[in-house]
């Protein structure tokens, strides 16, 4: 997390290693040992620490499968993109993956993605 002197956060970022099973699109050979940046952090308050997280995001949770979309940046590292709708849990094990107000969107776009890759995602 990046703050400017007057409090007001710049950038927040987590990076957490993943463990790949499958690529369904783009460089197999990035997939191992992969650190994936996500747009969550913890920030030390008076009262102790605070999530926080841009545009709804929730942290994927340790243990659980899903399916994310990810894109490099200029560093080469890879960071889950569209936010909330660019991972989607698998078997069922993290109830925050489709809360907020974009639930209804990101489930039809998760039915699309099952439909279209139904044969991979086995």
């Amino acid at each position: 997390m990046k703050e400017h002197s007057r409090g007001i956060i710049e950038y927040i970022v987590t990076s957490t290693e993943i463990n790949v099973e499958q690529v369904l699109k783009g460089p197999k050979e990035d997939a191992v040992n992969l650190k994936v940046i996500e747009p969550i952090g913890l920030r030390q308050t008076y009262t102790g620490k605070e999530r926080i997280a841009s545009e709804g995001y929730t942290a994927m949770k340790k243990g659980s499968e899903y399916v994310i979309f990810l894109g490099k940046n200029t560093f080469g590292q890879y960071s889950v993109i569209n936010m909330q709708a660019g991972k989607f849990n698998l078997d069922g094990t993290d109830p925050d993956d489709l809360s907020g107000e974009e639930s209804f969107n990101k489930q039809e776009i998760f039915t699309e993605l099952k439909t279209n890759f139904s044969q991979e995602l086995k």
